[in-house]
């Protein structure tokens, strides 16, 4: 029985191994482990059904269950038996399947890709080292996840001439945080296809600003929230990031009701970072609380923020938390924003093999089509009033950018974000000297570990832990420092 489970154990960690290995181009690790405790269930749900219709993940199934099968018809001496004429039928069905793909994968590539993909990738000695690290890590995480509302409640206490400069004037702070979008994407940074017309209209009358080179300090959710919404970056990442203060505990200090508004799940099997900051606002809505599968469009903010507005009072700092551009890609637009085809594609850059790439690229590009319908809408919520709005992503998506997958990933492509600010008339008229530093600010390479140090003194607010260097929007600012994200890469140097 023992000797059964161990080896049913490791099937089941090999075939995570090779599916990270085809898909992330990385083994079983410990940012794997962090991102699986802070998923939530329809983010699984939403993950199965993306990855597993691609071909090359179809390839996987087939292959790694015919092995299996066949092991343990061959072996007598395991208590899980298989019937050798089911064995039989199943491998020679799926001998005939993956001949007739490698036929076509052998056609289309004159290679036969997968196979030496494989090859390539599978490493005995990385698989045993990240999983041993897995194991390790996972006791962290899960204490963590136990201690960090305690902590964050902590550290109100002692909290004496924190703030140092208390000068805002400032009537409404919003941030809007989007979900997996990359720039890369996205025609206001340069893609060829119109799909931000809202955002584009509104540089061109100066009502809204375009950073060049800003990029996320992690590539999944739970990891970037530990760093953006508080003092936490890597030079001081000895110092967890719940120790730390938040933006949310600060603005209420400085007189702001705070407010956060999600189209994300609340509920998560460990909790996760975005839903333990948000439990710092005074108040907190979500569009849905259920921990089941979410098709919820974003659009459908506005009216979750119209019915709670009551609450606002003459000072406002609000959180909106997209879901964006998070996959599956079809399932984050209605279909009248479908706007963009298969055949709209340019494939020049892209690593494409099959005909539902395609597909799988322009609902990406489609996505963004509607955040910018979304970003539109939310704007004009604060168009005549003394408003300043930050919008940037999480995190990005390789999507086929470095190799024939898409999703999460810890290289260039995967942490390359959209950064803006938007600000109404009425603030423009009052804060010429705000517009000016905006300004002077937007080709500097920024990680947005540091937005904290640097959304405060540009609203007037200093603290004790506000370093100068690290403020974008001060002329000390350090356009030097290394940019390391994902732990320990340096995006100057991929």
């Amino acid at each position: 029985m023992i000797k059964n489970i161990i080896v049913i154990f490791c099937m089941i960690l090999g075939f995570i191994d090779l599916f990270c290995i085809l898909n992330f181009n990385t083994p079983i690790s410990e940012g794997l482990t962090d991102t699986i405790f802070a998923t939530q269930k329809f983010e699984i749900d939403g993950f199965l059904k993306f990855y597993f219709q691609m071909e090359n993940n179809i390839i996987l199934v087939i292959v790694y269950t015919s092995i299996c099968i066949a092991f343990f018809a061959i072996k007598k001496d395991f208590i899980l038996k298989i019937n050798k004429k089911f064995a039989g039928i199943f491998l020679a069905i799926a001998l005939l399947i993956l001949s007739g793909l490698g036929i076509k994968d052998y056609i289309r590539n004159d290679s036969f890709h997968t196979i030496r993909k494989f090859a390539e990738l599978v490493n005995m000695t990385n698989f045993i080292y990240s999983l041993s690290l897995s194991a390790y890590h996972t006791k962290t995480y899960i204490k963590e996840y136990q201690t960090y509302k305690s902590s964050l409640e902590a550290n109100l206490k002692n909290l004496n001439n924190y703030i140092l400069q208390n000068d805002t004037k400032i009537s409404n702070v919003i941030i809007i945080i989007g979900e997996s979008a990359s720039r890369n994407f996205m025609h206001i940074y340069g893609y060829d296809l119109d799909n931000t017309p809202n955002t584009d209209k509104l540089k061109k009358e100066g009502n809204l600003f375009v950073f060049d080179d800003v990029i996320s300090p992690q590539a999944h959710t739970s990891g970037v929230f530990e760093t953006i919404l508080n003092f936490s970056d890597y030079e001081n990442r000895k110092i967890p990031w719940y120790k730390q203060m938040n933006l949310l505990d600060i603005m209420k200090i400085a007189g702001y009701k705070t407010f956060w508004f999600s189209n994300q799940e609340k509920i998560s099997v460990w909790g996760n970072a975005p839903t333990a900051i948000s439990t710092r606002a005074n108040f907190a809505f979500w569009t849905h609380l259920s921990n089941g599968v979410s098709n919820n469009y974003d659009e459908e903010l506005i009216p979750l923020y119209e019915k709670n507005k009551q609450h606002l009072g003459d000072k406002n700092f609000i959180i909106f938390h997209l879901q964006g551009s998070h996959i599956p890609y079809k399932n984050r637009f209605p279909k009248s924003y479908a706007k963009f085809k298969p055949s709209d594609i340019d494939t020049k850059k892209l690593h494409i093999t099959h005909k539902s790439d395609l597909r799988i690229v322009a609902d990406y590009v489609n996505s963004f089509y509607y955040t910018d319908a979304i970003l539109n809408k939310i704007f004009n919520l604060f168009k005549n009033t003394d408003s300043i709005i930050f919008y940037f992503s999480d995190h990005a998506q390789d999507v086929f950018q470095s190799r024939n997958s898409v999703g999460h990933t810890c290289d260039n492509y995967g942490v390359e974000i959209p950064f803006m600010i938007f600000v109404t008339d009425e603030f423009k008229h009052n804060h010429p000297d705000k517009i000016k530093s905006i300004k002077s600010a937007l080709k500097k390479p920024f990680m947005t570990d540091d937005f904290s140090q640097s959304l405060l003194p540009l609203i007037d607010i200093k603290t004790k832990d506000n370093i100068k260097n690290k403020d974008i929007f001060s002329p000390d600012f350090d356009t030097q420092r290394k940019r390391i994200y994902c732990g320990n890469i340096d995006y100057l140097k991929q």
